[in-house]
C-alpha cells in the first residue's frame, strides 16, 4: 500500500482536492466520490475533518499538500476500496 504508484495518486487527488474545494467537508466529499464512488456519510466527514486537523497540530510545519495527500492515501488503502464493498 505504499507503492510509488499509490503514493502518486494520491499525491494527485489531493492536488486536484485542493484547487477545487476551499473547505474541509467538500474536500472530504471530492476524495470520497473519486476513491469510493459515493458521497461520505456525516461521520465519515467529522473523523476525515478530525484527522486533517490532528495532522496540522502534530505537524506544524507540514504543508496542505501533505495532509491531504495522507487522507487520500488512506483511503485508498481501506478496505472498501481494495475490496469494493
Amino acid at each position: 500500500m505504499n507503492s510509488p504508484l499509490l503514493q502518486r495518486e494520491a499525491k494527485s487527488l489531493s492536488e486536484r482536492i485542493l484547487a477545487n474545494q476551499k473547505k474541509d467537508a467538500s474536500r472530504i466529499q471530492q476524495a470520497y466520490l473519486a476513491v469510493l464512488d459515493r458521497r461520505a456519510e456525516p461521520g465519515e466527514v467529522d473523523a476525515g475533518v478530525t484527522y486533517i486537523q490532528s495532522l496540522r497540530k502534530k505537524w506544524s510545519q507540514i504543508d496542505e499538500d501533505k495532509a491531504w495527500q495522507s487522507f487520500c492515501h488512506a483511503l485508498m488503502a481501506s478496505n472498501e476500496f481494495i475490496y469494493g464493498y
